[in-house]
């Protein structure tokens, strides 16, 4: 039986799941793409885990910033759920796994085998009724300019509209499928690679799902900025929706100001909304893996299984589970050997540190809380703490680590320099070998990692509310059905 831990771990190896060789067009049929070795799937959790009758819901809780600059992109949870309805990408994963048409109609990989042709659904429409052209998804994936923005560069080396409806794109080498697997363009189901056209009326870019998105102009009668859904499509299903920002206060206030959907992993919130008999509290899946990152580290080395739970237990405040992370195999099967041997051959397997400190990102309070974890370590000189530390720190392990919060762009500085005693990074696994290929560009010295702990979302919800379909990546569609499966 498949852990339903792991059942939801798919647009994981979306990343990997690319083009190697010439294809036909599109069957009628999508194929369906296998993800092992990296993850088990079942197809149980995804479309069925809000299968019930109910009213539509009216108001969303957002706890994190929202800024329209950043949109179809979203650089956050609270983004990344408001974003995933207004904004489609070319293709969508269905819930049993396969690749279907978004944006796209069809697709079939060039003569070359290196690129993939792309079609436009001949309806394909912009909220404001205007027709989707192979220009305006180059335009989206570059802002307007000359070149790839930074997130669509992660998975697409290059992409050229061929006439108003075609486009070619041609992934990365690594995020490529391997020549055993159908191929198919999976990597093009990524949150980063959703179409928006900018336009000078709107501070919000336009989607192409059936709404838009208007505000926050005012404030609502609880004194926080809301956003509005607002539907553009008569007669769908899409009803007006407001999402509530409040970043900087208690989660649990919003539960009592009438919001039916929060999507939260804050452990006092989620404590609190368990004793209250209107809401339900869902899981969603395990897609961010902390690990650790060091000069030090050899490679293949990892934690027993016991010790990264007792890690999660004791380092991470809410839930979180020891890795189930397999990096050796994702190393391997995500990184080309030639960059392997750059790296290794870059800098001694364990090379000392220059300094005493463990790095992270500032505005992330798990990688802080790790962090912590591993610089007491050095002075409580059990013999489980020594146990850790030599795996993470061998060298260093016998001096007095620090933790050094940083943001961008310090934190991306250190982590190309190499010179700090470690590093705990977030991966989004849902980013498959992108993650991996984009963080040995910020940090070429790299050996290999650590997991340490993974931690998932709930998702709060109202009882008797309902429309409501999660993805197989565990975004949520509010209001509607992803597309027939």
């Amino acid at each position: 039986m498949v852990s339903p831990t792991r059942s939801f771990v798919v647009l994981g190896l979306i990343g990997c799941f690319s083009a190697c060789h010439v294809a036909e067009q599109a069957p009628a049929a999508p194929q369906r793409f296998d993800p092992a070795p990296f993850f088990s799937a079942d197809a149980a959790g995804c479309s069925q885990v809000f299968d019930r009758s109910g009213e539509p819901i009216a108001l969303v809780g957002l706890t994190e910033n929202v800024d329209p600059a950043h949109a179809p992109i979203p650089g956050n949870d609270s983004e990344r759920l408001l974003f995933r309805q207004v904004y489609e990408t070319l293709v969508q994963i269905g819930c049993d796994f396969t690749i279907r048409p978004g944006l796209a109609s069809t697709w079939q990989l060039d003569a070359t085998g290196a690129s993939w042709n792309i079609t436009l659904r001949p309806d394909a429409r912009f909220s404001d009724g205007t027709a989707v052209t192979a220009r305006d998804v180059i335009a989206s994936w570059t802002r307007g300019g000359s070149m790839l923005v930074p997130e669509v560069l992660r998975f697409v080396r290059s992409a050229t509209a061929q006439d108003e409806v075609t486009l070619s794109v041609t992934p990365r080498d690594d995020v490529r499928q391997d020549a055993a697997s159908p191929p198919v363009p999976g990597f093009l189901a990524q949150p980063a690679l959703a179409v928006a056209r900018i336009t000078p009326e709107s501070r919000w870019p336009i989607g192409t799902r059936d709404g838009r998105l208007d505000g926050p102009e005012g404030t609502s009668t609880s004194g926080r900025p809301t956003i509005t859904l607002v539907p553009t499509a008569a007669g769908g299903t899409l009803n007006t929706v407001g999402f509530l920002v409040s970043p900087r206060r208690d989660v649990r206030d919003l539960l009592d100001q009438g919001v039916d959907l929060l999507v939260t992993r804050d452990p006092a919130a989620l404590a609190y909304a368990g004793t209250l008999a209107q809401f339900d509290v869902m899981p969603l899946p395990w897609l961010r893996s902390y690990i650790f990152v060091s000069r030090e580290s050899a490679p293949g080395a990892a934690l027993a299984p016991d010790v990264r739970q007792k890690v999660a237990d004791d380092a991470v405040a809410g839930e979180a589970q020891g890795s189930s992370f397999d990096w050796p195999q994702a190393w391997g099967r995500c990184v080309a050997s030639a960059a392997t041997d750059a790296a290794r051959n870059q800098s001694p397997r364990f090379a000392p540190a220059s300094s005493g400190r463990i790095v992270f990102d500032a505005a992330d309070p798990v990688a802080r809380s790790l962090a912590e974890r591993i610089t007491v370590l050095t002075s409580a000189r059990s013999a489980a703490g020594n146990l850790i530390l030599d795996v993470l720190v061998p060298q260093s392990r016998s001096r007095r680590l620090q933790m050094e919060p940083l943001r961008e762009p310090n934190l991306a500085a250190a982590l190309n320099r190499g010179d700090e005693a470690g590093y705990v990074i977030a991966l989004d696994r849902s980013a498959g070998c992108a993650a991996i290929a984009s963080l040995l560009e910020q940090a070429p010295w790299m050996n290999g990692a650590v997991p340490l702990v993974d931690t998932r979302l709930r998702a709060v919800v109202r009882r008797g509310r309902a429309q409501l379909a999660m993805e197989p990546d565990g975004s949520l569609l509010i209001g509607r059905s992803p597309r027939p499966q």
